[in-house]
């Protein structure tokens, strides 16, 4: 509606109509969707359906320490040191790039997901802390599809719901929320 007043605002100044017919048109309310972030045993739940090692530790790299999906594809192990997490790139579209906002960060590896870490192991031959069915960055998209919606059934649990898991067991934590935000 706003941009169609506009031209049609635009139209009027012009002379080429009379009258605004969207003046006075009120706007449809808009209703956010509530987000309810899980709780750990909700994620754990998760955890435990995945098929395979690497479906847990992208579960838990997500909800346990907030990487996007994109930053979950471009995890090498050399970012992965004296309990941090450095993340400084994303892999979308089979590339390697910045991350969504273009900064680094760094993340305090919370003691589960260092177990989870510790029991997922680096493969052989791999940089990438998860990878693909042929060795190269994950498609998350694909993963996505065919491995989280077999698993996890409830529409409404998707993976950026783990990331807003993080963020709330980080501002529990006391986290800031430009921290979080990052």
């Amino acid at each position: 509606i706003t941009i169609l007043s506009a031209v049609l605002s635009g139209a009027v100044e012009d002379g080429i109509i009379d009258m605004n017919p969207c003046t006075g048109i009120k706007r449809l309310p808009h209703h956010k969707k509530a987000i309810r972030p899980l709780t750990p045993l909700e994620v754990e739940a998760i955890r435990c359906a995945m098929p395979e090692p690497r479906d847990k530790i992208i579960i838990s790299l997500i909800a346990y320490a907030g990487l996007r999906p994109a930053q979950v594809c471009g995890l090498q192990w050399e970012n992965i040191r004296d309990g941090l997490i450095l993340v400084d790139q994303s892999v979308q579209d089979a590339k390697i790039g910045p991350t969504k906002t273009k900064t680094t960060r760094t993340i305090r590896i919370m003691p589960s997901l260092q177990s989870d870490l510790d029991d997922y192991g680096r493969g052989p031959n791999s940089s990438f802390v998860v990878t693909g069915s042929k060795g190269g960055p994950l498609n998350f998209n694909i993963w996505g599809q065919r491995v989280f919606r077999a698993y996890v059934v409830d529409e409404q649990i998707t993976p950026y719901v783990l990331r807003h898991t993080f963020a709330s067991l980080a501002l529990r934590e006391g986290r800031s929320l430009p921290w979080i935000a990052i």
